[in-house]
């Protein structure tokens, strides 16, 4: 369990890389600060997942609350590991929730690739219980966002 500052951020880095991946592989990380900042910015860290170098921002940011003030952080990846895996697992997840059928994702999703933030060009596809349109797949996107995985 992370114990220090620079930990949490160490273990957000590497949280977020795992939540576009869902397999566990070698990971460092190289962060242009040994110790917390003390002052608000932009920093440069580079997570190492089984060889790939993921560029990564931490934004320092202040709160001020009743007098007193706290620094918090954001990690914001640049770009990402998308695996297969990752795609049909989490709309595996998401789709048995909300009640979808017959669940399919996209062929051609790789294995593994390294994606921008923002929609992919891989789909998953879904029918409803109990829709008038039952015979009918509906679409899913497959997204990179800031937070991980996105599939609506």
């Amino acid at each position: 369990m992370p114990t220090t500052d620079v930990e949490l951020i160490i273990h957000s880095l590497h949280r977020n890389v795992l939540s576009t991946t869902w397999v566990q592989r070698p990971i460092e990380t190289d962060c242009e600060f040994d110790r917390f900042p003390s002052r608000p910015g932009t920093y440069r860290c580079t997570v190492t997942y089984d060889g790939i170098e993921l560029p990564f921002q931490v934004r320092i940011g202040v709160i001020t609350r009743d007098g007193r003030r706290s620094l918090t952080y954001k990690v914001i990846p640049e770009k990402t590991v998308l695996t297969k895996k990752a795609v049909l697992g989490e709309f595996w997840r998401g789709g048995t929730t909300m009640g979808y059928t017959e669940m399919r994702c996209d062929d051609d999703i790789p294995a593994r690739e390294v994606v921008e933030l923002g929609p992919t060009p891989y789909s998953c596809y879904y029918k409803t219980k109990g829709s008038k349109d039952a015979r009918y797949y509906h679409l899913a996107r497959v997204h990179v966002t800031e937070n991980g995985l996105e599939i609506h």
